[in-house]
Parts: structure tokens; C-alpha cells; sequence
């Protein structure tokens, strides 16, 4: 028969053993509390300059992330909001089709998931040259401890392959951030790239050199601040009528693509096109 201390003892051995477990699984998830939380938002553009309690300074800064760039187009009485359910489509072309196909061949999901090779093959049937150089920025890694990755049954490298086949006189060049899925075949380069540093990014243009491309396509981190700063390092690098494509660009993000076509150059030409998944930004600067 159990007695009350039985009982105690045995409660509070259930006890230790559940809150041993609850700090070890705390531990390993990286927990950290609303303060911490608090410091790190400090650093953002949108955290309030005036006093408010932890929970006020989480609310308003995620209120000002979400909505500052909205706000900011309509504060300038500018008015070139995209509409969301008007999709683009592109009279199939002999390009179209060979993409469709290659990018099947190949395990890219820019045509079975995405329209993209429309798109391309739309834009490659208005030029009169043939494709010299390509970059692709994003590999499609399979390795699912890397950011925007793929998933474990992802083809690193498929839409590269499927370009290289497309031209047989194009130099096609890759980047990623993980070191892990970089390769070099006939006519493919690759290199490490971490859209979000600096220096990561001086360190690939020394590799390229002076290279000019007649199309860059970021396929990388889908985040407004790797997308911006692709276009702020490479578009020098586009070829005399070449094309800078940002793909994946989701609707919430539209208010920052709709005010960079407001302060974008007069002498680019730029859109905001919708897919059928995703809306891409098309960037002609010459």
C-alpha cells in the first residue's frame, strides 16, 4: 500500500524529472525572453523613439515593419499598387518550350511550380543576340539546415543545367550560400555567396571580374533585403540589354517593390509581373 510520503516522493521524482526536461528542451530550442527580444528590435528603423512597455515596443515595431512602406507610398500621393489577382500570360514561343522542357529534364520547379520559363521565353524572343553569360543566384540546395532551401528531394544546380543545354555557347554562373551544394561543370561555374553581407558579396564580384550578364535571376533568399541588395551590387554588371529578374516576390511584399519602382532610375525600365505562384520584378537598366 502507498502512504502519503510514498506518494509525495514519487510526485515529486515525476516532478524533477518533467522540469529537467522542460529546461534542457528550453536550452536546446534557444528560448529567450521578451527583453531580449526587445534589444534586438531596437536596431530596427521602426522601433518607436518614445516610452512604451516591452509588449507596446513588440507591437508597434511589427506594426511599423508591416506597414511603413504602404504608408510611405500613400504619403507621397503616389498611387502604382499592382493588382494582385491580374496575371500575366505569355504567347508560348519556341523558348518558352524548350525551357518548359529543360527545366523539367532537370528537376527545376520554375516551370511545373512556377510560369517562369514564359516569362523567359518571352523576354529572350524581343532580344536579337544570343545569350553569352547567365547568373543565377540560388542553387536550390537540398540541405534543409540552410535557409529557403529546397527540401531533402531538391536538385541543386537543375536550373543551371537546364540554361546551359538552352544555349550551347552560354557561359552560365551560379551562387550560394551553402558551400556544400557549389560545383563546376562544362560551361557552370559556382561560387559562395551570402546575399546579406558585404563582404561576402565583394568577394564574389573579385571572382567574376568584369563579367557582364545578359541575365541575372535571384532564386535566393526570397527577402526584400537580399532581393535589394542583388540589384544594389549587380546591376552594373547586366549586358546592353540584358535582364535583372527578381523571382518569388511575395504579395506582402509588393508596398517595398511598388516604392522602388517610384525611386528607380527614369532610364530603367521596370515591373512588377505577376505569375502564376509568385510576382517576379523585371529589370532592364539600359
Amino acid at each position: 500500500m502507498y502512504n502519503k510520503k510514498m506518494i509525495t516522493d514519487q510526485f515529486n521524482r515525476i516532478f524533477k524529472r518533467i522540469k529537467h526536461k522542460f529546461v534542457r528542451e528550453t536550452s536546446k530550442l534557444r528560448l529567450v525572453s521578451l527583453g531580449k527580444i526587445i534589444e534586438k528590435l531596437r536596431e530596427l528603423p521602426d522601433f518607436p523613439s518614445s516610452a512604451c512597455t516591452n509588449s507596446q515596443y513588440l507591437d508597434l515595431t511589427l506594426l511599423g515593419c508591416r506597414e511603413t512602406h504602404t504608408l510611405l507610398r500613400d504619403a507621397t500621393r503616389r498611387d502604382i499598387r499592382i493588382n494582385p489577382d491580374k496575371t500575366y500570360r505569355f504567347e508560348p514561343t519556341l523558348s518558352s518550350d524548350k525551357l518548359l522542357s529543360l527545366f523539367n529534364k532537370y528537376g527545376s520547379d520554375k516551370s511545373n511550380k512556377h510560369n517562369y520559363h514564359e516569362l523567359y521565353g518571352y523576354l529572350l524572343s524581343k532580344s536579337t543576340k544570343e545569350l553569352r553569360a547567365i547568373l543565377e543566384i540560388g542553387l536550390g540546395t537540398n540541405n534543409p539546415d540552410v535557409p529557403s532551401n529546397m527540401g531533402t528531394g531538391g536538385h541543386p544546380g537543375a536550373s543551371l543545367r537546364a540554361w546551359k543545354d538552352f544555349s550551347p555557347e552560354c557561359q552560365v554562373f551560379g551562387a550560394d550560400i551553402d558551400e556544400r551544394i557549389l560545383f563546376t561543370e562544362e560551361r557552370i561555374q559556382t561560387f559562395q555567396l551570402d546575399q546579406l553581407s558585404d563582404e561576402s558579396w565583394g568577394n564574389f564580384l573579385k571572382q567574376v571580374g568584369d563579367q557582364k550578364f545578359d541575365l541575372i535571376i535571384d532564386d535566393g533568399l526570397h527577402s526584400p533585403s537580399a532581393n535589394l541588395n542583388t540589384i544594389k551590387f549587380l546591376i552594373n554588371y547586366v549586358a546592353v540589354n540584358g535582364f535583372l529578374i527578381i523571382e518569388d516576390v511575395a504579395e506582402r511584399s509588393l508596398p517595398v517593390w511598388e516604392t522602388f519602382v517610384d525611386l528607380s532610375p527614369t532610364e530603367w525600365q521596370v515591373q512588377i509581373i505577376k505569375m502564376r505562384k509568385a510576382f517576379v520584378i523585371c529589370i532592364q537598366p539600359s
